[in-house]
C-alpha cells in the first residue's frame, strides 16, 4: 500500500494532461489489487463515518469526544482520494492503450475503450459516493472529468486514424482461376489485386468512421447518465452544500456536447464521401433535362398517377442507396437516425439550390406539383426513421413551395416577417419571377415595398 501511495502521490504532482505517455501502462495484477483495496477502503470509511455519527449521538451530553475516529476517517479518506485518482487515470490510460474493435451486436462495432472506461468511472463514482463525504466525492468527480477530458476524449477523436482491422462482409470476386494450378500472375490479375486492396482499404476507413460514430454516441450517453447520477447524489446527500456539478473546473456537460459534436462531424464526413459527391450533379441535370413545372391539367393528373421523376430520383439516390443500407446495418439506431436527418437536410438544400440556380419556370399547377413532390419526399424519407420527425429538415423547402404557390405577388407582403427570417430579398424576387403568370411590374412593385419596409426596420433599430 505504501508503494502504491508513493506512486499515486508522484502522479498527482504532475500535469494530468501529460501524466501518462507512451507505454506507461499499469499491469493488470496491480490495477486489480488497487481496485480490491479501494473497495475495502471505501467500505471501511463508510463504516467509520457511520460509527462516528452514531458515537457522537451516544456521547452527546456526556462531555466525551470522538476525535480519534474522526482523525482516522480523515487519514483514510486522504489515502483513498490519492489512490482512487491514481486508479482512475491508470485504468483509463490502459483502456485507451489496449482498445480494439468490439462487436456490440451483429455487424455493429464500437471501440472496447467505451465499455472499459464506463465501467471504471462508474465504479470509481460508486465508491466515492459510499464514503459519505462531500469533499471526497468532489475530488473523485474532478478526477473523473479530468480523465474524460485529457485521455478519453482524445482516444475517441483519434479512432478514425488509429490502425485496427474491423471484420467486414466478404466481397465475392470471381477470379476464374483454379487454386490447385500454378500459373504465372498476369497483369490483369495484378490489377484486380490492386483494385481489391484499394477497396479493402477504403472499406476499412469507412468502418473506422462508423465505429467512431458509434463509440462517440455511446460515450455521450454514458457521460450523460453519469452526470445524472452525480446530480442526484449531490442533491440527496448534500442538500446544504454547493452542487458538485457546479464546482468542477470543466463542466461535465461540455464532455457530452463534445461527443455529440464528434458524431455530427463524422456523419458529415461520411456523407461527403457518398451523397455530397453525386446528389447535386444528379439533381441539377434532372432539373435541366427532365423536370417540368409549366403544366397543363392533363400533365398534372398524369404525374399524380404515374409518379414524379424527382421522387423517383430521391428513391434511387437515397432510399435504395446501397451505401445507406450498409450504414443502417453498421450504425447504432440513434446514430443512423442522425445520419438520415443530416442526409435529409442536405437533400432539401440541394433541391432548393437546383430550383434557384436553374430558375425553373412554373405556373400554378407546376407549383402545386412541386408541393406534392416535396410532401412525397418527406413521407418517403420518414420511412427510414419512423421514430423521428424529419419535418424540421423540410421547413425551408416548404417555404419555397409556399412562395411559389401564392395567388398574387402582393400576397408575399402578408407573410413578410416570417419569410425574411429565412430568405433574402434576392431569393424572394427570384422565386416570384419563376412564376410565368406573375407580371414583372407587379413583382417590381412588391419588391419596392419590401425594400422600404427593410429601410424603416433598419432605421428604427
Amino acid at each position: 500500500m505504501v508503494a502504491w501511495e508513493r506512486r499515486a502521490n508522484s502522479q498527482a504532482q504532475r500535469d494530468p494532461r501529460h501524466v501518462l505517455e507512451g507505454d506507461e501502462v499499469e499491469a493488470d495484477e496491480s490495477l486489480q489489487m488497487i481496485d480490491l483495496f479501494l473497495d475495502e477502503l471505501a467500505f471501511i470509511i463508510r463504516v467509520l463515518v457511520s460509527y462516528t455519527a452514531f458515537l457522537a449521538t451516544v456521547c452527546e451530553g456526556l462531555g466525551q469526544k470522538d476525535g480519534g475516529f474522526q482523525v482516522k476517517v480523515q487519514e483514510l479518506s486522504g489515502v483513498y482520494v490519492v489512490l482512487e485518482r491514481f486508479y482512475v487515470f491508470q485504468s483509463v490510460h490502459k483502456a485507451t492503450a489496449i482498445a480494439e474493435p468490439q462487436e456490440l451486436e451483429q455487424g455493429v462495432y464500437v471501440s472496447s475503450v467505451v465499455e472499459d472506461v464506463s465501467f471504471v468511472l462508474n465504479k470509481a463514482f460508486f465508491r466515492a459516493s459510499q464514503c459519505m463525504n462531500y469533499h471526497t466525492a468532489l475530488s473523485i468527480v474532478i478526477a473523473i472529468v479530468d480523465a474524460l477530458e485529457s485521455q478519453y476524449l482524445q482516444a475517441i477523436l483519434v479512432l478514425p486514424s488509429r490502425p485496427c482491422v474491423i471484420p467486414l462482409s466478404s466481397i465475392n470476386a470471381a477470379t476464374g482461376q483454379d487454386d490447385n494450378n500454378e500459373q504465372e500472375v498476369s497483369f490483369s490479375d495484378m490489377l484486380l489485386q490492386a483494385v481489391d486492396e484499394d477497396l479493402q482499404r477504403t472499406l476499412q476507413e469507412e468502418a473506422r468512421l462508423i465505429m467512431t460514430i458509434n463509440s462517440a454516441y455511446m460515450s455521450g450517453e454514458f457521460v450523460r447518465a453519469l452526470q445524472e447520477k452525480i446530480e442526484e447524489y449531490s442533491s440527496s446527500s448534500f442538500p446544504n452544500d454547493a452542487p458538485i456539478l457546479e464546482c468542477l473546473p470543466t463542466p461535465i456537460h461540455d464532455m457530452t456536447e463534445a461527443f455529440h459534436s464528434i458524431v455530427s462531424n463524422e456523419i458529415q464526413e461520411m456523407l461527403s464521401r457518398t451523397l455530397h459527391k453525386r446528389l447535386p450533379q444528379v439533381l441539377s441535370r434532372s432539373m435541366d433535362e427532365q423536370l417540368q413545372y409549366v403544366l397543363t391539367s392533363a400533365q398534372y393528373d398524369a404525374l399524380g398517377s404515374q409518379g414524379s421523376p424527382l421522387v423517383r430520383l430521391v428513391e434511387r439516390e437515397i432510399l435504395t442507396n446501397r451505401e445507406l443500407q450498409r450504414y443502417e446495418r453498421a450504425l447504432c439506431r440513434v446514430s443512423f437516425e442522425d445520419l438520415v436527418e443530416a442526409a435529409t437536410q442536405y437533400l432539401t438544400s440541394c433541391v432548393e439550390n437546383a430550383l434557384l440556380s436553374s430558375k425553373k419556370r412554373c405556373n400554378d399547377l407546376g407549383a402545386l406539383q412541386l408541393e406534392r413532390e416535396v410532401t412525397d419526399m418527406l413521407t418517403r424519407m420518414s420511412t427510414l426513421v419512423p421514430q423521428r420527425s424529419l419535418r424540421g429538415a423540410f421547413t425551408r423547402l416548404f417555404q419555397v413551395v409556399f412562395i411559389l404557390n401564392l395567388m398574387q405577388p402582393a400576397h408575399v407582403l402578408d407573410y413578410l416577417a416570417s419569410l425574411r427570417e429565412e430568405f433574402s430579398m434576392e431569393i424572394i424576387e427570384t422565386l416570384l419571377r419563376m412564376r410565368v403568370d406573375f407580371k414583372s411590374q407587379d413583382i417590381a412593385r412588391v419588391m419596392d415595398q419590401i425594400s422600404k419596409t427593410d429601410t424603416k426596420s433598419t432605421k428604427s433599430s
